[in-house]
């Protein structure tokens, strides 16, 4: 079941003490390795990532009757079942992970499990009745979730569920969460060796190096890799199976037909966060390399592909870790150094913007998916800012409504028909949306170029500012013209 290899710097400088430590929860072993200069904080920290562990093992173990995650199966398709805040939020990411993965991710495979023998009791029984009637009762879409009161509730009975594609990834999450609370900056988190976080680096290294092993042969290397800040998970053939008539059965299902996942060895993601590259790696494994290619950069948003390697039945995925700079100041966390990026009109000094402009009128610009991605990605390439502005105007809302919008050099924006009357307000049209389509594309361009490297950021004009330009007709110092409808006219003012 061990899949990865951990190799450590040889020479620990004198300022920089190594723990390592491990405990068994949840049906794993979760290891630690960390770095610091005080063994004390180092032996604190571990002990209290532990008790999270631990803490966790009473919530998500399905082995534990007395745990949240048993009594959803047992009550469930009774009555709704109230859950905490934290298993809530982790079954409705469940429940996503299995609509984007087209229900190769299933958390629903409980029954599958028990007859195939890889819960508790080895008893091969892949045909006949109770197959059948075990396999019916798989399917995501019979957990029903009630965000108003916190329930869930299965559609039919028999259904189950199984923390097993899910639990170690979100623990060694919780216990990062823990070890960077404490202080803790270089540290290998580990649930069994197939799902690991890597906080930091090691001292004199780029971060930590981890050889993922030849799925049929524990001895060789398909290949290493260096993780800092981001994590790795793997799942393969030789974890769990059993072999009868000449043929392997791995723990791996496939819950659209009810057997063992075939035709794939094993399957790694790397990812920012381990509840992620855990998840994934069932979908990749069970629908192939071709599938996982596809969906990686077209479908699947949440963890777009950086590139990813192909060794025969073995895929090996990386997903790129967010520079996440400007959404950590945006929460009040902390940063390295203080997130910068430009909007449009400081992007516009760029020359390699000014060479677009000559030759394009801002409109047309804003109206090509292909120029404004081009002119957003510009700062995030030639800079590498921290965050990429999508490249619009605030006032291209107003001609699906029925305004006439043109930019005149030197003086910008200009409104033909501008709202002067409380009856021109009527006339506007909010129907027509779908006019804005380019917009829509240009993003998905950006986001498809980007692969996750940093955020992409829309912005909207204020109320006034809009109604101001409808108004007016263009920009205004004084706003005479507002505030005469404004004031006017009860009706136009009240919002």
């Amino acid at each position: 079941m061990f899949l990865l290899a951990v190799f450590g710097p040889l020479a620990v400088s004198s300022e920089q003490l190594r723990l390592e430590s491990s405990v068994d929860a949840m049906g794993s072993t979760y290891s630690l390795v960390l770095y610091g200069e005080d063994r004390s904080r180092l032996e604190a920290a571990s002990e209290e990532a532990f008790e999270e562990v631990r803490r966790l093992d009473r919530m998500l173990s399905n082995y534990r009757p007395d745990s949240e995650w048993s009594e959803v199966n047992r009550h469930a398709a009774e009555r709704p079942v109230r859950v905490s805040v934290e298993l809530f939020k982790l079954l409705s990411a469940c429940i996503e992970y299995s609509r984007l993965s087209e229900g190769a991710f299933d958390i629903s495979v409980g029954p599958l499990m028990k007859v195939w023998g890889f819960y508790k009791v080895r008893a091969i029984c892949h045909t006949g009745r109770k197959f059948v009637w075990r396999w019916l009762k798989v399917g995501y879409r019979n957990i029903l979730l009630d965000p108003a009161g916190r329930t869930v509730r299965f559609a039919r009975e028999g259904v189950e569920l199984d923390p097993g594609g899910i639990g170690k990834g979100y623990a060694v999450d919780r216990m990062v969460d823990v070890l960077r609370k404490d202080g803790i900056d270089s540290a290998l988190v580990s649930a069994s060796g197939s799902s690991i976080y890597a906080l930091g680096a090691p001292p004199d290294a780029a971060g930590w190096k981890i050889r993922i092993r030849d799925p049929k042969n524990e001895e060789k290397t398909v290949t290493e890799v260096t993780l800092k800040n981001e994590s790795m998970s793997t799942s393969g053939n030789y974890e769990k199976f059993f072999l009868a008539e000449g043929k392997m059965y791995s723990h791996i299902m496939d819950p659209r037909t009810g057997f063992p996942a075939t035709g794939m060895l094993s399957a790694s993601v790397i990812t920012p966060l381990t509840l992620d590259s855990e998840a994934w790696t069932k979908p990749y494994y069970i629908n192939g390399r071709a599938w996982a290619a596809q969906t990686s950069t077209e479908r699947i948003s949440r963890v777009p592909l950086s590139g990813y390697r192909r060794n025969r039945d073995r895929t090996i995925m990386r997903v790129a870790p967010m520079n996440s700079r400007f959404l950590d100041a945006c929460r009040r966390r902390p940063t390295d150094v203080r997130p910068v990026w430009f909007m449009r009109q400081a992007g516009r000094y760029l020359k390699q913007y000014r060479e677009i402009r000559s030759k394009h009128g801002m409109l047309e610009m804003c109206k090509r998916p292909d120029l404004a991605a081009t002119v957003t990605l510009q700062p995030v390439e030639i800079l590498d800012v921290d965050a990429a502005i999508i490249f619009a105007d605030l006032l291209l809302p107003v001609e699906p409504m029925g305004l006439k919008l043109r930019f005149v050099e030197g003086r910008g924006p200009v409104i033909d028909n501008p709202v002067r009357h409380a009856s021109d307000v009527d006339t506007l049209s909010t129907a027509n949306t779908d006019d804005l389509g380019y917009v829509a594309e240009a993003i998905q361009t950006v986001v498809k170029a980007l692969a996750g490297r940093v955020p992409v950021i829309g912005f909207v004009g204020a109320p006034f500012t809009m109604a101001s330009y409808m108004i007016e007709g263009g920009s205004s110092r004084t706003f005479v013209k507002t505030k005469q409808l404004m004031y006017g006219n009860e009706t136009c003012g009240a919002g």
